[in-house]
């Protein structure tokens, strides 16, 4: 089939296509900016960590053992 609604009016299958296509287009935006602001979070989440980290070293080592 190369044309979609071939059985339709050629405008009412324009507009048809033009609203189908801005619907798709809203669902993909929301989409990609949902996970754009997930990974921002997890981008947030590494610093902070890394942040924690660096201020304490002894976290890197493995923490202090007890009783030696």
């Amino acid at each position: 089939m190369d044309c979609p609604f071939h059985f339709l009016d050629c405008q009412y299958r324009g507009e048809l296509v033009r609203v189908y296509l801005a619907n798709v287009e809203q669902i993909c935006r929301r989409f990609v900016e949902e996970r754009r602001g997930k990974l921002g979070k997890l981008i947030e989440a590494k610093a902070r960590w890394l942040r924690l980290l660096k201020a304490r070293p002894e976290a890197r080592r493995g923490g202090k053992t007890i009783g030696c």
